[in-house]
């Protein structure tokens, strides 16, 4: 659901995808092929399951993302990398720097969940859990 209802950060520069090992995968043809063959509608927004690259499509121009200064600077970027193989990691780390609870997106050989995100619930469940 798009704006968060709780608080998020954001890492432009890639350093925590890195250090926490979360997938970016090259662009192989193997995974060229997985990403066109599996069909997923991680939203539930677009009219029907597609392609990651065609819900990718729909999403951004549904969202109109590009569309802004911010968007525009940073699809422009010389140095980042193939958004389109970036998996997302989510991480509750407590005051001392502690990874209390990690989500990973999905595994790069299994494509099927690519866009899900945990739900307020599971982050706030992980957030008692840990007792934070």
């Amino acid at each position: 659901m798009r704006p968060p209802r709780i608080r998020v950060a954001s890492d432009p520069e890639w350093h925590i995808y890195r250090a926490y090992g979360v997938p970016m995968p090259p662009s192989t043809p193997e995974y060229k092929q997985l990403r066109a063959t599996v069909r997923i509608n991680p939203t539930g927004e677009a009219p029907e399951p597609m392609s990651l690259d065609a819900v990718q499509t729909w999403l951004r121009k549904h969202h109109r993302f590009g569309e802004i200064p911010e968007d525009q600077a940073d699809l422009l970027r010389p140095t980042r990398p193939d958004f389109n193989n970036i998996h997302a990691g989510h991480f509750l780390i407590d005051h001392a720097g502690v990874v209390r609870w990690a989500q990973i997106e999905t595994p790069i050989d299994d494509l099927s969940r690519y866009g899900q995100f945990p739900t307020d619930e599971e982050v706030l469940s992980a957030v008692r859990t840990a007792g934070l």
